[in-house]
């Protein structure tokens, strides 16, 4: 029976969306691995091009950028993890003891206080045991959890290097070859790419680096105040970093409490003048030089927290690259289809507009 061009089209897209789902079916476990290698390459690719240009070896050029890669994040991160650890056990072994030895009765006789003049009971020491048995529980997972997944990481590496190297040689190649392919016109592929390209250098230079330098300041001021586990504090300060309003405030206020409690006062007192005068500085003046992002800061913060529920740890970057790009494809349609530029309407204009 003989077909018609039309017929043997829809024959080839149905037999090329089914090769395409099997295709994605077989990458899905290594999906968040390639998008991460996408995001790495995109922001190590400036060196990637000076390597190249001084060497003229692509093969060399790609080689040595993820080398660079492995030195600058996932090194680092390892040892980072190490450490880290080790406090965790250090702090599941002897924290318990430490905080009904000292702190707890510091607290008891304020709360004690507290019940005599609103007249009620609170069972601090019913809630305190049920809080200390979850915080074991909790950390106890985590460690062990960490081992677990060692090989797992240990694989996933490997096949996000590989992915990497291709991704640094070929990389403009797979791009033009996407933007020939992609039944979309080329402009706004173009665009597209561009604004994830800025959403990547956005979120890493501005959110993730600020919230970097705020940990590690924050990591040396507990340190200094004698906190314990102050390595695991600092990580804990690196994620609440993120949360607008209150940010690293959500880590320091309860680690001034409790120095309080324990009778540490002079500690105390150094923590709070320091995270309001030295971490808060990062906030103040580094953010706003670092920020490079034209996302509304809502829309990142449901990206960053959005991402790490969907993504795991990778979400800091890759929820932000998937909302920005559905933000742009929003603009361009309005821009394009409807005649409104959402870019032009500011606060300013929608209080103007209002009033006329």
């Amino acid at each position: 029976m003989p077909s018609g061009p039309k017929t043997e089209r829809t024959a080839f897209l149905v037999l090329f969306g089914l090769l395409a789902l099997l295709g994605l079916y077989v990458i899905y476990p290594f999906l968040k691995t390639v998008l991460l290698s996408i995001v790495l390459t995109v922001l190590f690719f400036p060196l990637n091009e000076w390597i190249l240009k001084r060497f003229k070896r692509p093969n060399l050029a790609a080689a040595l950028s993820v080398i660079a890669i492995i030195l600058f994040i996932f090194v680092p991160l390892a040892i980072l993890a190490s450490l880290v650890g080790r406090q965790v056990g250090s702090l599941l072994e002897n924290a318990p003891n430490e905080l009904l030895s000292s702190w707890y009765v510091s607290l008891q006789i304020w709360v004690t206080k507290i019940e005599d003049m609103l007249g009620v009971q609170f069972n601090l020491l019913e809630y305190y045991q049920k809080g200390l048995k979850w915080l074991g529980t909790s950390l106890a997972g985590i460690t062990s959890g960490l081992v677990v997944e060692t090989a797992h990481f240990i694989f996933h590496f490997f096949i996000l290097s590989i992915v990497s190297f291709y991704l640094f040689r070929d990389g403009r190649r797979f791009f033009e070859v996407m933007i020939h392919l992609v039944p979309v016109k080329d402009q706004y592929e173009r665009s597209l790419a561009h604004e994830m390209q800025n959403t990547i250098h956005g979120v890493f230079y501005g959110s993730f680096l600020t919230a970097l330098l705020q940990a590690i300041l924050a990591t040396l001021g507990y340190w200094i105040a004698g906190v314990p586990g102050y390595l695991v504090w600092g990580c804990i300060t690196f994620f609440v970093a993120f949360i607008p309003m209150i940010g690293t405030g959500a880590a320091v206020i309860p680690l001034v409490i409790m120095l309080f409690a324990q009778g540490k006062t002079g500690s105390a007192i150094f923590l709070s003048l320091y995270a309001a005068g030295i971490i808060g500085l990062v906030d103040n003046i580094v953010k706003p030089l670092l920020i490079r992002s034209n996302m509304h800061p809502l829309i990142i913060f449901l990206s960053l927290f959005g991402g790490i529920a969907v993504f795991g740890p990778t979400g800091l970057l890759l929820g932000p690259i998937i909302l920005s790009l559905l933000t742009a494809t929003v603009k361009m349609y309005s821009r394009d289809f409807t005649g409104v530029k959402l870019e032009s309407i500011t606060p300013a204009k929608k209080e103007k507009d209002a009033k006329d």
